[in-house]
């Protein structure tokens, strides 16, 4: 009977994944996207991202964990060639569903919005919506209305085809990044450009600015965005994924993840979002 019950304890503890078993490493891909990953300068490692990130690695337990840099696209590579590459700040398409494991949504986030210069509140209110939206297609063809935008950045379908369709017009300006955006809106170069709330508070705070600008939602743009944990659709990114989800499940409802995401948001997008949440589901 010993014989027996100590082969029985024996091959429990051989299932268990930590019982003299290696453990796995988890790649982790991170870009430089203030605030939500800082990569560099005396705040590294700061950004909510990369707090989360740090969250998620010491609750998941049987995995050793290194970090790559690495922009989204080569993120998205590597997932479809290696096992055990994951990236905890994605959103989830048809497309990237084919090769890419995803979380249940551990937070949502604001969604890019216009962020409109003091002087030119007056013209916007002509291009709203019953609903309070800005119909963007208007008001980038509007001649009253000046814009810049980021060269080498997507905001959302409506606004990419929009300024694709407007080309080089004399009324926009593209840069490159987008504290200098912000740089320009404040100084009254333009009127309005586009920004995730969290990153103009970022910006504008490291710029020492306090331009009094209007955040304001866009027709066709979702208002808020889920944010998920993705890993290589391979054996070690979905084991990786099932215990993410476990720890979202018991994080609750409001987890303290958004307590790092809200330091870049002002009091009355705080209130939206803290309403939003609950209603959507986490």
């Amino acid at each position: 009977m010993r014989r027996v019950a100590g082969a029985l304890a024996g091959l429990f503890l051989g299932l268990l994944p930590w019982a003299g078993a290696q453990a796995e490493t988890v790649t982790w891909f991170v870009t430089h996207f203030p605030p939500g990953y800082i990569l560099k300068g005396p705040n590294a490692g700061t950004g909510h991202m990369d707090l989360v990130l740090r969250d998620f690695q010491t609750a998941l337990k049987g995995f050793d964990h290194e970090i790559a840099e690495g922009p989204i696209a080569r993120t998205l590579a590597e997932m479809k060639r290696h096992d055990g590459v994951c990236n905890n700040g994605l959103f989830k398409t048809a497309e990237r569903e084919g090769y890419v494991a995803f979380s249940k949504p551990y937070i949502w986030i604001v969604a890019n919005r216009l962020v409109v210069g003091e002087a030119a509140a007056a013209k916007i209110g002509v291009h709203r919506d019953p609903s309070g939206a800005i119909n963007v297609e208007t008001l980038l063809r509007d001649e009253a209305i000046r814009y810049g935008y980021s060269r080498k950045r997507s905001y959302a379908p409506v606004i990419d085809k929009t300024l694709a369709a407007l080309g080089d017009n004399p009324r926009g300006q593209a840069v490159t990044h987008s504290e200098t955006l912000l740089k320009m809106l404040a100084g009254g170069r333009f009127d309005v450009t586009f920004a995730y709330p969290a990153e103009a508070t970022h910006h504008l705070r490291q710029l020492k600015l306090t331009p009094n600008f209007q955040y304001l939602p866009m027709a066709g743009v979702s208002r808020f965005f889920p944010v998920h944990v993705g890993c290589s659709k391979r054996e070690v990114g979905k084991r990786v994924i099932a215990a993410v989800d476990k720890i979202i499940e018991e994080a609750g409802p409001y987890p303290d993840w958004y307590r790092h995401y809200e330091k870049n948001l002002a009091p009355e997008t705080i209130r939206e979002l803290r309403i939003f949440v609950p209603l959507a589901g986490q």
